[in-house]
């Protein structure tokens, strides 16, 4: 039961989120049975290669693990490929009976069961050096 409260803890905190400030989006991975969110700085840590897929670009480190950097690499192309990831929406400001509601209605729109879900977060720390020489 703790973990079903900290995804709907994390999933109203996603819900909650300006409509118009994009520093953290929140998704559903359907393939993995995750919830997973970006970091916009973590699209800056990639270069795109010719077939669509992100690499860690040159003179680029970071405190993300191989793992996770392997991870949130095939996230962001199947992103942008639309390979069964789903977006949180994001409504802003609403009270916490009106985003359960929404809670509910996205989590039964798209036959998702909490219980059986996880959220995946980052082992290391997700900070970013980029060297621009």
């Amino acid at each position: 039961m703790e973990q079903e409260t900290q995804l709907i803890n994390w999933l109203m905190t996603g819900l909650k989120q300006p409509v118009d400030r994009m520093s953290e989006l929140f998704y559903f991975d359907q393939r993995d049975n995750a919830f997973f969110s970006v970091l916009i700085v973590d699209y800056f840590m990639f270069d795109v290669n010719d077939d669509g897929s992100y690499v860690l670009a040159d003179g680029v480190t970071t405190g993300y693990s191989q793992k996770d950097l392997e991870i949130l690499a095939d996230r962001l192309y199947r992103i942008e490929t639309n390979e069964r990831i789903v977006v949180l929406p994001r409504h802003g400001e609403l009270n916490d009976a009106d985003c359960l509601e929404k809670l509910n209605a996205f989590l039964k729109d798209h036959g998702i069961d909490l219980r059986t879900t996880d959220l995946w977060l980052p082992e290391g720390v997700g900070n970013i050096t980029v060297n621009l020489e």
